[in-house]
């Protein structure tokens, strides 16, 4: 990573789920897969902001101190309640309406090998 001028971590959000290799604390490498929430047909009315409301849980799960996984459960369940709304705003509540989410849907099975080599 540090080749490419990455110091800590980067994050990948994408319609599934999200993907965060990180070296916190200067550890070694590891990779952290969040599966995205497993949605209702009629949920999502649109997509405007997802994206910015994603990146907004990471960074209130930095201010809060929570380890990387907790943070991505936080950010992909921001992103998941911009969704229920056509604008990039109205659908998102506060962090504790956010992260009931957890209790009303799934979380998506993200399978798969990661190989990372930590030189």
């Amino acid at each position: 990573m540090e080749e490419y001028g990455v110091q800590q971590s980067v994050t990948i959000h994408f319609d599934h789920g999200a993907v965060c290799i990180s070296r916190e604390n200067n550890s070694n490498l590891e990779c952290f897969i969040q599966g995205s929430l497993c949605l209702p047909n009629g949920f999502i009315k649109g997509a405007v902001g997802a994206g910015d409301a994603f990146a907004a849980g990471i960074i209130y799960g930095l201010y809060q101190k929570w380890p990387i996984q907790k943070r991505l459960i936080c950010a992909v369940c921001v992103a998941a309640m911009c969704l229920k709304d056509e604008t990039p705003y109205a659908g998102v509540e506060n962090i504790e309406e956010c992260m009931k989410l957890t209790d009303l849907f799934e979380f998506r099975n993200l399978e798969g090998t990661s190989r990372i080599k930590d030189s």
